[in-house]
């Protein structure tokens, strides 16, 4: 088997999710309450990457950032369990925050070499994109807070961070007819958030 090291650029991606939780307030405070929740999420993820520069031989070859070489496209269901929070800060000022832990999540992986597809050399030739599938099991753990301010009556702006995570070791990853045992395929996303909220 020959050996074969590139480098691409991805120019194309989006996330998409949904989550549905349940629950309610358990505990209540003078400026505040936690409550206790579970939930389903939807998550899924799509990377796109154009060109390659190789780094092995050929060395030098290059095909322009046109060319798409590589389409990664993850999809995870988990279920939620979760404790939720919130702080009054003032009349207009409150604090929100919820962790959640996922004791199941449920991965779909599709890798698409788009130039393995019908290669000059038969050493790298994968079949019929996508090319190589995951399935398998895992779990994780999702963080988010945020702070909002109520700007009219009914009306809330914010601002937050956000952190989730997910790892599978249990699963199949198969490639050209064949599966192997997964050894570990982990997705995570974390930043700020911003929100327009309307409180009914």
């Amino acid at each position: 088997m020959k050996k074969q090291d590139t480098t691409s650029t991805v120019k194309g991606n989006y996330v998409r999710y949904a989550t549905i939780d349940f629950g309610g307030d358990v505990w209540r405070f003078r400026n505040g309450s936690a409550g206790l929740f579970v939930g389903y999420q939807y998550w899924r993820e799509r990377l796109d990457a154009y060109g390659v520069v190789f780094t092995v031989p050929p060395i030098g070859r290059t095909d322009g950032d046109s060319v798409p070489v590589v389409t990664n496209d993850v999809t995870w269901q988990s279920l939620r369990v979760g404790i939720t929070g919130t702080a009054q800060f003032d009349t207009r000022t409150r604090f929100l925050f919820d962790g959640a832990f996922v004791p199941y999540a449920k991965v779909s992986d599709e890798d698409s070499h788009w130039m393995r597809v019908n290669p000059p050399d038969p050493d790298f030739f994968l079949g019929p994109a996508p090319n190589i599938h995951i399935k398998g099991t895992g779990y994780g753990f999702q963080f988010e807070a945020e702070l909002r301010h109520e700007v009219r009556r009914d009306w809330e702006v914010g601002a937050g961070l956000r952190y989730w995570w997910l790892r599978a070791t249990d699963g199949t990853r198969t490639a050209l007819g064949f599966s192997v045992p997964l050894s570990e395929l982990t997705s995570q996303r974390g930043g700020f958030t911003l929100s327009v909220t309307h409180r009914w």
